[in-house]
């Protein structure tokens, strides 16, 4: 019986350096788009770990008033409350709308070689931001103490925005504006409009004046018994 010829081995069929790339691209873009948020989100959980050893510092910022009795502008106030978010609405939905116009026009690769980069470069930013601001309360100094009377004092519940305490508006000789800040913790029944106390502060390594606390005074003998309570 006549023997048949080996067959010969079938090579390995030649993968494409396209479907090589594919896996590679994904896992680069991966590293982009999640690799820096969690490098921000890690550092900002380092330094508020820092923090936490630090006494309560709130900063101290001015205020316009719209009468003598220390009631914030109104105008200033709807600014804070609703100002910043719509302000950062628009941002985003322009951002949206340039990014959808700039794919359509030149595709899913220039778009992902451009909006990559510039992702990691405000995540970037942000940490610089983080750090900045951490460096400037580590490093603050002293400030002298003043005499200052209370204009108007809001117990403030504790929520997602801050921690709570007794928010205070604050006036005292050598300032063209009042200071709001916050004091947590104490004098909820003894800082009351019209009295005069003793307000200890620090100033930031590069910006800014913050309430560190209030010296214990004694309590007038005609003090009402509450503070208003915040709506």
């Amino acid at each position: 019986m006549a023997k048949l010829p080996a067959t010969p081995p079938t090579p390995p069929a030649a993968s494409s350096p396209a479907v090589d790339a594919a896996p590679r691209a994904s896992v680069r873009t991966a590293w982009w788009l999640f690799g820096p948020p969690m490098a921000v989100a890690a550092l900002h959980f380092v330094l508020r770990t820092l923090a936490e050893a630090w006494p309560p510092l709130h900063a101290l910022t001015p205020v316009k008033m719209a009468d003598g009795l220390g009631a914030p502008d109104t105008t200033q106030a709807l600014w804070q409350n609703l100002g910043w978010p719509l302000l950062g609405l628009a941002v985003g939905v322009m951002i949206v709308a340039l990014s959808r116009r700039y794919l359509r026009q030149r595709g899913a690769t220039a778009f992902r070689r451009l909006a990559l980069p510039l992702w990691a470069s405000a995540c970037g930013v942000a940490a610089l931001g983080l750090l900045t601001a951490h460096l400037n309360l580590a490093l603050r100094e002293p400030l002298p103490d003043v005499e200052a009377t209370v204009l108007r004092a809001r117990l403030a519940m504790p929520s997602q925005r801050g921690p709570g305490g007794l928010q205070l508006v604050l006036l005292w000789p050598g300032i063209d504006a009042p200071r709001r800040g916050l004091l947590e913790g104490a004098h909820a029944r003894t800082l009351l409009p019209g009295r005069t106390v003793t307000v200890q502060r620090v100033g930031g390594a590069f910006w800014g004046e913050y309430l560190a606390g209030i010296a214990e005074l004694p309590a007038p003998a005609s003090a009402p018994a509450e503070v208003a309570q915040a709506r």
